[in-house]
């Protein structure tokens, strides 16, 4: 099966991605994958299809992220734009919170899968412990599961195993879809 280099994420992850079908598809094109967290809408990176067995025999690359299902579709757009007014209302939400129970919380973005599956809180600094139990409440209230993704640990320590680094747990080797939020802090180390 082809395989396509797709950034995906509003961490802009970059992963190989097999693609379901034989369809093609060019530099730019959005579509539609499936990651290790669920369906993402992500964007093509390269136009060249990339051979599977070639590239798996070589050591160096890793295991594709998921599958390339296929091109968004006009109705994809639309549901896409709901997602993100939701995405927008949830942010609204949060900070409002924040700023009553926990000024000290800088939150970065909040990102829901397009299957509405999985709602993501990204925040720098300190999480409150009364911010899980809030999270939770407000996750529900948009038909998510609560994840919540600590920057500024990674920032510091990196994303875990399979990038170098010498974390317990995660990593961009196992599926979190690329180096480049840890490599900013200088905390992957490649082996």
């Amino acid at each position: 099966m082809p395989l396509y280099l797709i950034r995906y994420s509003c961490q802009s992850f970059v992963g190989l991605f097999r693609a379901a079908s034989q369809q093609s598809y060019v530099l730019g094109d959005r579509v539609l994958c499936r990651s290790h967290r669920g369906l993402e809408v992500g964007e093509i990176l390269n136009s060249v299809v990339l051979d599977e067995g070639a590239l798996l025999a070589d050591s160096l690359v890793q295991q594709p992220e998921g599958d390339l299902l296929r091109h968004l579709t006009p109705s994809d757009d639309l549901l896409w734009q709901r997602l993100e007014k939701n995405k927008d209302k949830a942010i609204a939400e949060c900070q409002s919170w924040l700023t009553e129970k926990s000024p000290e919380t800088l939150l970065l973005d909040v990102e829901l899968l397009f299957d509405g599956s999985e709602i993501y809180f990204y925040f720098l600094g300190e999480i409150a412990p009364n911010l899980h139990d809030y999270l939770e409440t407000l996750s529900k209230k948009y038909e998510a599961t609560m994840k919540i993704e600590s920057f500024a640990q990674t920032l510091e320590a990196g994303c875990g195993p399979g990038c170098g680094t010498e974390a317990a747990t995660g990593g961009c080797g196992t599926g979190g879809g690329g180096c480049s939020t840890c490599s900013i802090a200088s905390a992957c180390r490649t082996v």
